[in-house]
């Protein structure tokens, strides 16, 4: 799933366009109000990459020419969106550098995670404080009332008594 912030590249193509004929295509974010791509004659391969801002869901809608066709497309988001193919033309990475930058950007998306998990679980322990602290009160002013009743109850009932004169 797309998330919010999360680096998208989408590639496609028409494998058995005609010559003289083109497609159109666009990308937009759900809830967003301007294309992230919009094009109207399309002949060759596109690759689009992005990074999303408003969260969970990408629309990608294309018209096909009228002779119709087969799409060849590729999604990819996260980490395996990466394009290292760049990094490694200028600074001639091979295949290991090119995976340790991937669990690189997979841990930075973990501690982000952890982050916002930690965020949550302070908010959590701040209630459960405030309600312990609720539930004190509560108990101590209980038994301040009880001792009170009780010594109304003592009062009363030694003065019934008095004045019964069986004390």
């Amino acid at each position: 799933m797309v998330g919010k912030d999360m680096f998208v590249h989408i590639t496609f193509h028409f494998i058995d366009l005609l010559e003289n004929e083109a497609f159109s295509a666009y990308i937009i974010e759900e809830g967003a109000s301007k294309y992230i791509y919009n094009e109207g004659t399309i002949t060759n391969e596109v690759s689009v990459s992005f990074t999303s801002i408003e969260g969970p869901s990408v629309i990608f809608c294309v018209r096909a020419p009228h002779s119709g066709g087969h799409l060849n497309f590729s999604i990819k988001f996260g980490a395996d969106a990466r394009d290292y193919s760049i990094i490694a033309k200028s600074t001639h990475l091979d295949p290991v550098d090119a995976r340790i930058q991937n669990v690189l950007d997979e841990l930075s998306s973990f501690h982000k995670a952890q982050l916002i998990g930690a965020s949550f679980i302070d908010k959590t322990s701040e209630k459960a404080i405030q309600t312990y602290h609720l539930l004190a009160r509560f108990a101590i002013a209980n038994s301040v009332f009880m001792i009170f009743s009780t010594m109304c109850y003592i009062f009363y009932f030694r003065h019934f008594f008095r004045s019964k004169k069986l004390i």
